[in-house]
């Protein structure tokens, strides 16, 4: 049954008994259609976003958009230096096809070998500078990656 509900942004909760839930935040408009079907199909740990057109109005900035934005999924949680230690050991440092392919620094453009000379611990290991070692600080772990935040 129809229901009117008064313009704005609401925090959505749909449940399928049994399993998977999904929970969004969209701008109400006249017609809401929620589906779990591409949350069920989320990898594990991970959320989706559908996407689509965008546009707002911002009174110091003006309108922003419209933009169109692709359908994606994300993690459900921040990242912890635990996961992203994960991500350090197997080598993600060393493998290009997790980062771009060129880097700005300084109005320059760096190669990735230039830049991921830059992106060294406290001991000169690959990893994050608040790192020793290429490992986060102990008692650390459950703490969202300050890298991770910028990314």
């Amino acid at each position: 049954m129809p229901s009117r509900i008064p313009r704005g942004y609401y925090r959505w909760t749909i449940e399928k008994p049994g399993g998977c839930a999904l929970v969004v935040a969209p701008e109400t408009r006249s017609h809401m259609d929620f589906s779990l079907t591409r949350q069920q199909q989320a990898p594990p740990g991970m959320v989706y976003a559908a996407g689509g057109p965008w546009a707002s109005f911002n009174s110091f900035i003006g309108w922003m958009g419209p933009y169109t934005f692709p359908a994606y999924y994300m993690d459900r949680y921040e990242v912890t230096n635990f996961d992203y230690q994960k991500f350090v050991d197997s080598g993600g440092y060393q493998n290009p096809r997790y980062w771009p392919a060129t880097f700005q620094k300084d109005g320059h453009t760096l190669s990735w070998t230039q830049a991921m000379q830059l992106f060294r611990d406290a001991a000169g290991r690959p990893g994050l500078s608040t790192w020793t070692a290429g490992h986060y600080p102990k008692g650390k772990a459950d703490l969202r990656c300050q890298r991770c935040q910028l990314v």
